[in-house]
């Protein structure tokens, strides 16, 4: 039995997850580079912000300016009520 190594060194025998979560994990240590998508990694309040402003580009309702000022002004909101760091 393989122990399977997850991010930060933390170890889990293997069986601890369902197999599909555990091919997952092996797949992801193989790869080069891994992007968290943002609306996952993000507390709720930005990822719902961030997942308007996407939508907006794609409706093309807003311009990439304006979607990224739209994001910057809810992080520095949750920045000073502590929720982001």
């Amino acid at each position: 039995m393989e122990n399977i190594v997850v991010f930060n060194g933390w170890i889990f025998p293997e069986g601890s997850y369902d197999p599909v979560v555990e091919k997952q994990i092996r797949l992801m240590r193989k790869a080069s580079f891994l992007q968290m998508a943002y609306d996952q990694a993000s507390p709720p309040a930005f990822a719902s912000a961030h997942l308007d402003a996407v939508a907006g580009l794609f409706a093309k309702k807003l311009t990439p300016e304006e979607a990224a000022l739209m994001q910057e002004k809810k992080a520095m909101q949750l920045y000073k009520d502590g929720i982001l760091p």
